[in-house]
Formats: structure tokens, C-alpha cells, sequence
């Protein structure tokens, strides 16, 4: 980093716009001028917490307190003894995705000293539709600064929730100022290994479109969703299994922000159990499952209706079997589909000032999930760990709305994986990686596990309160560890729990109906570090057995650890 950098005297209204931009391509093109009027345009930067410390230093002392307030969470953060250590420095990381989950990990890498280079192929953040975040998201969130960047953040006080544009804004911005380095309207293509004559490029290199300069990367983590190029390349296989037919129906329109509309309550109706206004929409000839309504800077709905019902109300042309068929565009009635929608919306009492921005008929019957979450490929010496994170890994339940809180727990478990390189041997790492994904995969299919603390112990857990939200680190998923230590005490079954338990539950204990859990903070803060062996001895000894296997062969393509 060149020292005596000159800061330009508008750097302050430089960094005003790059908070206020609202789009990818504004954003980007703002953190570009910031960068600039700090004197750092086309400067050099190894280390990404230097990049954060001289734009703090070359505007702090400008900014108003609301801004100010950015810049102490992000210290608060710097400041803890886990991300003190570095642990991923010297370290090169390749994201794939630049949705919620895929910032997130970048973010989660680069706090720790990690380098991170971040493809998002699309040139716009347009995604509308709101998610719903679970309570430690939130607190996660916040501790990041989402509400000095979105001042609306939060502010439900029914359901915690955020558009998607809204959480990727947020999360890019606060990439950017740790040193992420995004590239927008840029496609992954593949992986190419080392051979044995090429001296220019004696490690793995990604191929991008358009390509982004060549690099050496320690690992590289796809978060690009179903559509995922990378599992194919690093010996990683994804299949889709389905369930009954799941049909769905999504719609938003402005909100204006009017007394008569903050006045509707948001609310989700399911027919499980049974809704005494789901009864009554039937009575209208309406037929759905299940409805949700969240108010942001858009009146948002998604409901899940049968599909006898859309075929009586002629929104589709023709009953066509399969359910992919039906929902075909060329197939779905417009006009019907809209009128439709229009009479729920009518009988819920949302007032629509205007017309709908989007209203879409799709099906959902299909999931999608890989059979592991990581591998290590090897080629003449050089290694690679490459993983899968988000909905590329396991595809959720569309209508359980918990693809972001979920994929936010495996961002964090594959950093843990990168930041371990080194200190454990990779058998280990992948073993881990295993247990934990398939732990995933057992909550989701088998309801062993809890989502939330809402779950367990209501909206606003004692313990909940006196989160010290500092402490949650990316190892620090107090849920997580929760719901696999009742699935351990359900099961009596042994389970490898290397996560990190929150430093600041001192003397807490809880209990969960099933077993205590005991937390005791360590002096000076930080966190304390849970790990066990793993206990699961087939895991390791596969994968240590795996690695042996390839040892001795000659790597003359890409070489996976199956």
C-alpha cells in the first residue's frame, strides 16, 4: 500500500454516494471514485484490511455520526482476537455468485485477511422478492452495519425480513470497504489444471467471461445458485430429487409508504394447521396452501395454490401433467393469472395504488443438492479446494423461506474449512465438512434440527438478549450447534461439533428439553474454541483413504477426491 496518499477534498460527498447508490453498477462505479479521492486509484493492495484502514483514516474524522457508527462495528469486528490472528492471510479465495450468501463468505474471508476476488454475472441487483431472516441473521447483520446502510432494516415489528436487492447492496458495500474485489456482468466457465510443460501458469487458473486477469487461488466457492458450472469440474455431483407437486405464485408492488397502507398487518397463513381465513378464501373460489405477506419498499405476497384450483380459474390453458409444462408461459393464462392474484389481494385488504411490478406462475416440485459440500483437487503437486455453498449445495424448500439463513450457515462452515488449511490435514478438513453437511441434510429432510431460537424457545429468547453480537464470528452459529446437540441426544449417535460457541454467554446455560448446553466466556473476549475429534471414524478414515489412493498417480488432468 503506497504510503502519503493524497485524499481529495470532495472524498466526503464521494463516500455520501457510494452509500447511497442502489444499484450493482452505480455502486461499483461510486466505490471506484471513493477509491480515487482517497488517493488509491490504481494502487496495489495485498493485504484488504490496509484498503479499509487508510479510506476509514481519509474520511472518518469528516463523517456524521451515523456514518461513524459503520466504521466502529466494523472495528468491533477487526477487533476480536479470532479475526486478529489472520487466519486465511496469504491466502487467495475465488467466490462464484454475488448473491447474500456468496458476499457473505467474501466478507466473513476477507475479515479474517483473506484475498477475495467475487464474480457476479449479472450487471443489475433486480431480485424483489423478500426473505425472511432468522433472528442471529439479523444480529449478524446489524453487527456489520446493515442499518447504517439501510436505515429500514429491521424495522417490521412482526417478521425480520429484507428484499434481496436491498441485502445484496448492503453486503456488496460493505465488501468493498473490506477489500473485496467484485467483478459485475462476469461468468464463470471452468476450471484448468497445471500440466507438466506449462511454466507460465504452474497452478490451477480459472476461465471467465470475460476473462479476469490470471491468478493462483487457495480455494474457490461457488455460491451461483441451481445453475452452478462448478461442481461438474471439481468431482462434485449434483442430482435433483423431487417431492409431491409444489406450485407457487409470487407478486409485489410499490409501496407508497401511505397511513392506509402501513396499517395491514403482515401476516403467513398456512393449511397446516388449519387457517380460518384460507377457509374462507376458499369460499370466494380461491384454493391455496399456504400465503405470505412482508411490506418493504414493495407489498410482496408468495402463496401456494393447487392445481385444480388454477385450472377452474382458467389461469392455465391447459391441465398438462407435468407441472414444468404447466407453468410454460406460453401456457399460463396472463390476464387470468392477474385477476387471480388481484382477489387475493382484494380479500386481504391491501390497498394497490398501482399496478403490479411482477406476478409469476412457477413450480418448485424439484430440489436440487449435491452429494458433498467440498473436495481438494490435486494436479503436479498443486492443490485446489473448491467447495459449494447456498442453494448450489442444497437446494431448500422454496415455500420455507430459508435458503439465505440456511446458505449463510454454510458460508460459514466453508470458510472454517479455509481457514484451517495448514492446520489440519485435508482428510480432517473434509471429514468435517462431511459431517456437518450431511447433519444439514438430515435437519432438512427429517426435521431433527431447528432453524431458529424462535424454534426453541419463542421470538426473544433470554439468551438471545444478551447476545453480544460481536462475538459471532463466522464459527459462532449458536443455532446450529443447538439443533445437532438435540439431534446428538435424539439419536445418541456421535457427531463432529467443531463449531465456536459465542464468547459471551458467560454462565448461560440452556436447555433445549433434551440436554444443557454450558457456555463460559474466555478473558478478553474472542471465542471459545469447542472442538472435538471427530468422532465419526468412517468419514475420516474414507477420506484419508481417498487421499492415500491418488497420492502416487500421475496427475496429468484434473484429479477429485470422490
Amino acid at each position: 500500500m503506497p504510503e502519503n496518499l493524497n485524499v481529495a477534498p470532495t472524498v466526503l460527498n464521494s463516500f455520501k454516494a457510494f452509500e447511497a447508490a442502489q444499484d450493482l453498477g452505480d455502486t461499483l462505479a461510486r466505490f471506484n471514485k471513493l477509491l480515487a479521492d482517497c488517493g488509491l486509484e490504481g494502487a496495489g493492495v495485498d493485504e484488504p484490511w490496509r484498503l479499509y484502514s487508510h479510506i476509514k483514516g481519509a474520511v472518518y474524522s469528516k463523517l456524521s455520526f451515523r456514518y461513524k457508527q459503520l466504521f466502529k462495528l466494523l472495528d468491533a469486528r477487526y477487533n476480536l482476537g479470532v479475526y486478529k490472528s489472520k487466519p486465511t492471510s496469504r491466502r487467495r479465495v475465488c467466490i462464484i455468485g454475488g448473491g447474500p450468501v456468496g458476499l457473505r463468505a467474501a466478507i466473513e474471508i476477507a475479515l479474517l485477511g483473506g484475498q477475495v476476488v467475487l464474480l457476479e454475472k449479472r450487471a443489475l441487483f433486480s431480485r424483489e422478492n423478500m426473505l425472511h431472516l432468522w433472528p442471529w441473521v439479523v444480529q449478524d447483520l446489524t453487527s456489520l452495519g446493515a442499518k447504517v446502510l439501510f436505515s429500514q432494516f429491521s424495522k417490521s415489528s412482526t417478521y425480520f425480513h429484507i428484499s434481496t436487492r436491498q441485502l445484496q447492496l448492503v453486503l456488496l458495500k460493505v465488501a468493498l470497504l473490506v477489500g473485496v474485489t467484485v467483478y459485475s456482468s462476469t461468468s464463470f466457465e471452468s476450471l484448468v489444471p497445471p500440466t507438466s510443460d506449462d511454466k507460465e501458469k504452474p497452478f490451477y487458473t480459472i476461465t471467465t467471461q470475460p476473462q479476469i486477469p490470471i491468478m493462483e487461488f487457495t480455494a474457490v466457492l461457488s455460491a451461483s445458485g441451481t445453475n452452478d458450472k462448478l461442481a461438474e469440474h471439481a468431482g462434485i455431483s449434483r442430482f435433483v430429487f423431487c417431492r409431491k407437486e409444489a406450485l407457487g405464485i409470487v407478486c409485489y408492488f410499490p409501496n407508497l409508504g401511505t397511513a392506509e397502507e402501513a396499517k395491514v398487518k403482515e401476516f403467513s397463513w398456512t393449511s397446516q394447521p388449519k387457517h380460518q381465513i384460507l377457509d374462507k378464501l376458499r369460499e370466494v373460489g380461491i384454493d391455496i396452501e399456504n400465503i405470505v405477506y412482508y411490506r418493504g419498499e414493495m407489498h410482496y405476497l408468495v402463496m401456494t395454490p393447487k392445481r385444480q384450483n388454477l385450472v377452474e380459474r382458467q389461469v392455465v390453458n391447459e391441465n398438462l401433467a407435468d407441472s414444468t409444462d404447466l407453468v410454460l408461459d406460453e401456457n399460463v393464462n396472463s390476464s387470468a393469472l392477474h385477476e387471480y392474484v388481484k382477489a387475493i389481494v382484494d380479500f386481504v385488504g391491501i390497498p394497490r395504488k398501482t399496478e403490479f411490478t411482477r406476478v409469476s406462475l412457477f413450480d418448485f416440485s424439484s430440489r436440487s443438492r449435491a452429494d458433498k459440500a467440498a473436495n481438494i483437487l490435486t494436479s503436479y503437486g498443486k492443490k485446489l479446494y473448491v467447495g459449494l455453498i447456498g442453494d448450489s449445495l442444497l437446494e431448500p424448500l422454496w415455500h420455507e423461506d430459508v435458503g439465505t439463513c440456511r446458505g449463510f450457515l454454510g458460508a460459514m462452515d466453508a470458510v472454517w474449512m479455509i481457514s484451517q488449511i495448514g492446520e489440519q490435514s485435508d482428510e480432517q478438513l473434509l471429514a468435517d465438512r462431511d459431517n456437518v453437511y450431511l447433519n444439514s441434510m438430515e435437519e432438512d429432510e427429517e426435521t431433527y434440527g431447528f432453524g431458529s431460537f424462535s424454534d426453541l424457545f419463542g421470538a426473544a429468547p433470554a439468551a438471545a438478549k444478551r447476545l453480544d453480537v460481536g462475538a459471532l464470528s463466522r464459527f459462532c452459529m449458536l443455532e446450529r450447534l443447538l439443533s445437532r446437540f438435540q439431534q446428538q441426544q435424539r439419536r445418541d449417535k456421535p457427531s463432529v461439533l467443531y463449531q465456536h460457541v459465542a464468547a459471551k454467554f458467560d454462565g448461560v446455560s440452556i436447555d433445549g428439553g433434551l440436554g444443557a448446553l454450558s457456555f463460559t466466556s474466555l478473558e478478553g473476549g474472542g471465542v471459545v474454541w469447542q472442538q472435538t475429534a471427530a468422532s465419526d471414524s468412517d468419514a475420516l478414515e474414507r477420506r484419508k483413504k481417498e487421499l492415500q489412493d491418488i497420492t502416487n498417480q500421475p496427475q496429468n488432468d484434473v484429479k477429485s477426491i470422490l
